[in-house]
């Protein structure tokens, strides 16, 4: 057989593969994909259990996550309201150990994504790779498709790279090839951005920061605490070489998680809070009557209906992780900061003034009560 009549062989199956449809039942590494989407029946648990179960969970990554109760606290909010997390510190301030430890201690798949410059999409979605028995295209599955991501140096990825995330964050599922497969029902991205190094870095867009339902920044931790890290982690590695290590954190079940987010669900908002929490997201946009005057030359642009529903959500989950039935306004207003941050632009007159959006949302919260009756 003649070399071109073997390349136009060979061009014939490719073309024939890219035009048959992506099948989910064509996945390499199937039982692993599956394993990540399992569909969870309703829950058998009381809420008592449930309850007990989530605290157990907190107490644990707290005691491998030293002094860091924002982190883990809202880790686990996004947790119990199926959304994601962006983290912004200088390098060693834990993030990486939170994620992993929360991982370790559910019944779920962790990934990680170190973004770089030339990181491609499909690095993060998957790939098609033609099977020549079958003339299909299996689909090899990326991290995405885990249950705990961790997106690190997120700003690092080109724009390109970055908008591989906004399906998946948002919808839930991951369309390739012209077909589409679902991510697992538990799904947590903690993405990271390092304040201290900007050469390099993409600035992430306004659609890719609103996908994310909280925003922190963290601060090295103080010395007293720094030296019980030093003595957790060198009781770690002690336990590495021959030491008797403490007894492993038996892990929550997916069906624990899910009945937590149905529990949330149930907490009750009432229609003051409500009323404040929409009146501060509206206070944040200058075409609104609820927009101040004196926030012109300081607000550039404000939260989307996106911050709104995200805010009632998380103030549930913070209800629940405290105990109680019902929203208060001290749920609201403890983690305001993390559900607005990140969703409003300051103007470069404001930035020049040295403001920063942690001082004029405090501003506004404080208007925004004198609003509740």
């Amino acid at each position: 057989m003649s070399p071109q009549i073997q390349i136009k062989r060979v061009l014939a199956v490719l073309i024939l593969a890219l035009l048959l449809p992506l099948r989910s039942h064509a996945v390499e590494d199937q039982a692993s994909l599956e394993a990540c989407q399992t569909t969870l029946s309703p829950g058998t648990l009381s809420p008592d259990e449930v309850r007990s179960q989530i605290t157990q969970l907190k107490d644990f990554v707290s005691s491998q996550v030293l002094d860091q109760h924002e982190l883990v606290n809202s880790l686990l909010i996004a947790l119990l309201v199926n959304g994601h997390v962006l983290v912004e510190s200088p390098p060693g301030a834990a993030k990486t150990r939170a994620i992993t430890t929360l991982a370790s201690g559910i019944d779920g798949q962790f990934s990680r994504i170190q973004f770089v410059a030339d990181t491609l999409p499909n690095e993060i979605t998957g790939k098609s790779k033609l099977n020549s028995e079958t003339h299909e295209l299996q689909f090899l599955p990326g991290p995405i498709f885990g249950n705990f991501i961790l997106a690190d140096e997120l700003n690092r990825a080109t724009p390109k790279a970055q908008s591989a995330l906004l399906q998946p964050m948002e919808e839930r599922k991951v369309t390739i090839g012209g077909g589409t497969i679902d991510l697992p029902p538990i799904h947590l991205v903690l993405a990271t951005q390092n304040p201290l190094d900007d050469q390099g870095t993409f600035k992430l867009p306004s659609a890719q920061l609103d996908r994310f339902i909280l925003s922190l920044n963290l601060e090295y931790p103080s010395w007293e605490t720094e030296l019980r890290i030093i003595q957790l982690v060198h009781q770690e590695r002690l336990d590495q070489h021959g030491n008797t290590p403490a007894p492993p954190f038996r892990k929550l079940s997916q069906e624990a998680i899910m009945e937590a987010r149905r529990q949330v669900l149930n907490v009750t908002l009432p229609d003051a809070i409500g009323k404040y929490i929409v009146r501060l997201i509206a206070s944040t946009r200058q075409d609104k009557p609820e927009f101040y005057p004196d926030m012109k030359d300081t607000i550039l642009a404000g939260a989307s209906p996106r911050a709104s529903i995200g805010f009632s959500m998380v103030a549930r989950a913070q209800a629940w992780l405290s105990g109680r039935s019902t929203v208060e306004i001290s749920d609201v207003d403890s983690v305001a900061l993390a559900v607005l941050r990140h969703r409003i632009t300051l103007t470069d007159v404001a930035k020049f003034e040295g403001k920063n959006t942690d001082s004029v949302i405090k501003i506004l919260i404080q208007r925004a009560k004198g609003l509740i009756k």
